[in-house]
């Protein structure tokens, strides 16, 4: 019997690096211990504090990913991926924050942040993410739980599968190629696809794409 293709993380195809800085020290060496095994594909080059550490771990290690919790004190956002980029241009800053506002994120993406990543995310979604960061086309919300991202008919979010599936049919591709494309079972995306048509309050994949334009989670590319 032919196997499906499954979810499951293939580590032979990408190792990610990332540095991480957060003012909790606890959580930051938590995260990088959960990031260590190889299977995850996440490398955390280093871990610090403060916006001063994020700039200098950044031009040393030149991380694909920079995870920072963004903090009252010491330099302000701007000032800090503004250097991070001059020494590290390819470095895709994500803020890692529990629930900040639509306008504070909105701001963050103005001054060069690429996304928003929520500490509520569980381990799974989390280190999903990380890894889909550097190859990802477009910045984007995280969708979580506690999603920053309200559709207007109601309180239901999409997750981040269904963002892939969303982005792949707006390549115009068949359901098989969906599958082919994100690795999972055609019988996988059909299901992606039935919930996100549901969320988004739609019944065909052209209103779900005029939906998704309309909400922000697609972006037109000319």
């Amino acid at each position: 019997m032919k196997a499906q293709p499954t979810d499951v993380f293939d580590a032979k195809r990408v190792v990610v690096s990332a540095v991480l800085v957060d003012q909790s020290r606890m959580f930051a060496e938590a995260l990088a211990a959960a990031c260590a095994p190889p299977q995850h594909g996440i490398s955390i080059r280093a871990i610090g504090e403060g916006g001063n550490e994020a700039v200098l771990l950044s031009r040393v290690h030149q991380p694909q990913v920079l995870l920072i919790e963004p903090v009252d004190s010491g330099p302000p956002l701007d000032l800090i991926v503004s250097a991070v980029h001059q020494y590290s241009p390819s470095t895709r800053v994500v803020l890692l924050a529990a629930t900040p506002s639509e306008d504070c994120l909105q701001q963050a993406f103005a001054f060069g942040v690429w996304g928003h990543l929520s500490k509520s995310e569980s381990l799974v979604g989390l280190l999903e993410y990380i890894r889909r960061v550097p190859n990802a086309r477009r910045a984007r919300i995280p969708i979580n739980h506690q999603s920053q991202v309200r559709l207007s008919r109601g309180p239901a979010v999409l997750s981040i599968r269904e963002l892939d599936v969303l982005e792949q049919m707006a390549e115009g591709k068949s359901n098989a190629e969906i599958a082919d494309a994100l690795s999972i079972a055609t019988g996988t995306v059909k299901r992606h696809l039935a919930n996100l048509y549901r969320k988004l309050g739609v019944t065909t994949r052209i209103d779900a794409l005029r939906r998704g334009l309309h909400l922000g989670l697609l972006q037109l590319h000319v």
